[in-house]
């Protein structure tokens, strides 16, 4: 089992990164947070909830994406998800936990 500064984080945020953003394009991937579940993994993004309300519900159904509790910022509600990537760190997750 590899330990959590084995992989490529700058690669796993990239990753991360390209494949939120086809989906919501002002989310943000939390750079310097770096979190194993098991042997996978995760990278936290963020993004405004109001007017992603769908994608929202469309994503939690996504085998590689995780929820994460959500904040309020000055009056707007930041949703939290983590990306699940395999325990190669290369590709997406796509089983099951």
């Amino acid at each position: 089992m590899q330990k959590i500064d084995d992989f490529d984080w700058d690669y796993l945020y990239e990753k991360a990164e390209e494949y939120i953003k086809e989906f919501i394009p002002e989310a943000h991937v939390n750079h310097g947070t770096m979190t194993l579940h098991g042997a996978n993994p995760i990278v936290d993004v963020s993004f405004p909830e109001k007017g992603n309300k769908k994608v929202i519900k469309y994503l939690l159904e996504q085998k590689c994406i995780q929820y994460r509790r959500g904040t309020n910022t000055k009056g707007t509600r930041i949703r939290n998800l983590g990306v699940i990537f395999s325990e190669d760190g290369k590709t997406l997750y796509t089983g099951k936990w």
